[in-house]
């Protein structure tokens, strides 16, 4: 089998993947900031008219969205200081 590294790759091919990489993240961010917000509210909305079970369910979806919100603000968050760090050196 085949074993795909970044070893092999040039510095300048590395960071426009790694630029890719970041651009998806911050679409996953984007997306997932929105249906975050959109389950936040579905939430409410049901709690309000008393379905307890569709705003149960709407807050699981909300916690999924916010678990992809973190994963790739976390992503992001080490990217910038990664970057960082290697400036000052």
């Amino acid at each position: 089998m085949n074993d795909i590294s970044m070893s092999g790759l040039d510095r300048n091919t590395k960071e426009r993947l790694m630029f890719f990489i970041d651009l998806m993240m911050f679409f996953i961010v984007a997306i997932s900031m929105f249906f975050l917000v959109l389950n936040a509210y579905n939430a409410g909305k049901f709690f309000g008219s008393g379905s307890m079970g569709y705003a149960q369910q709407s807050l699981f979806y909300m916690a999924g969205s916010l678990v992809f919100v973190t994963v790739s603000m976390m992503w992001i968050f080490v990217r910038f200081f990664t970057a960082r760090k290697g400036l000052h050196r």
